[in-house]
């Protein structure tokens, strides 16, 4: 029966209800057999149905455009036998992104083991490198601000100034410098907070290859995150184009 033929709308009723049943009951019996994986199926509905629900007013232009070997953390979601989900790191391979592209293709990262396997690529420590160079350069960033606003303040104290607008002119500047601080500052502690959870050691899954929509991109979503800017080098990808060639092009 064609459920999309709207004369079979009751009857389309009544099968889905039977396959919102069937999802209810397998995700009962996982509670029992498997708990983890019934809680990780449960947010995964509750993110696909956000996903649905938001595609429409979805648009791409406000969402950085990325360059090719960029970083971004994504929602895989909940994918079939080894195909890999979950929310993870993934390296972009576009050539060239724009503002209007909706899509991403990536290659899924994992943190390191032991042993490689030859559809991966050994990214070493770079990607934890470059957060915490990043770290680095954030926090010498705010020990500026903070030294430039210690300054001002005791300039607040001890200048006289020849008029009140004089004076709140000086105070409104203290004031954006403030500003600009206290963003400064949260944007270190998002960096400092995403590299407590990265492992040292990560790899590529080149057989993992996928397509996504820009609306699985959890980081970076503006130039304040944690991941803006974050890209391996040429030399890293140039590895990661001849894994993808030894896989995927065939050698005549």
């Amino acid at each position: 029966m064609d459920y999309k033929d709207i004369n079979n709308k009751q009857a389309f009723d009544k099968f889905k209800i039977g396959v919102l049943e069937n999802l209810s009951n397998y995700i009962n019996d996982l509670e029992t057999n498997d708990y983890k994986k019934s809680v990780i199926l449960t947010y995964w509905l509750k993110d696909y149905t956000n996903y649905l629900k938001n595609e429409s007013k979805f648009n791409p232009i406000y969402i950085p455009k990325f360059k090719r070997g960029s970083i971004v953390e994504i929602n895989m979601g909940f994918n079939i036998g080894s195909e890999y989900g979950g929310v993870h790191y993934g390296i972009v391979l576009n050539k060239k992104d724009t503002k209007e592209n909706p899509n991403l293709t990536i290659i899924p990262m994992s943190s390191k083991n032991t042993n490689i396997h030859k559809t991966e690529v050994d990214l070493g420590n770079e990607f934890y490198n470059i957060v915490n160079q990043k770290i680095d350069l954030l926090s010498t960033q705010c020990d500026n601000y903070i030294a430039d606003l210690e300054s001002k303040l005791k300039i607040l104290d001890m200048k006289d100034f020849n008029s009140l607008e004089d004076y709140n002119s000086f105070v409104n500047e203290i004031e954006s410098k403030i500003s600009l601080t206290h963003i400064k500052v949260k944007e270190l502690n998002k960096c400092r907070n995403k590299i407590i959870h990265l492992k040292q050691g990560g790899i590529a899954l080149i057989s993992q290859i996928t397509t996504i929509s820009k609306m699985r991109v959890k980081d970076p979503l503006n130039q304040k995150e944690p991941l803006y800017d974050i890209q391996l080098s040429n030399k890293t990808m140039e590895q990661i184009d001849k894994k993808i060639t030894q896989l995927f092009i065939k050698e005549y």
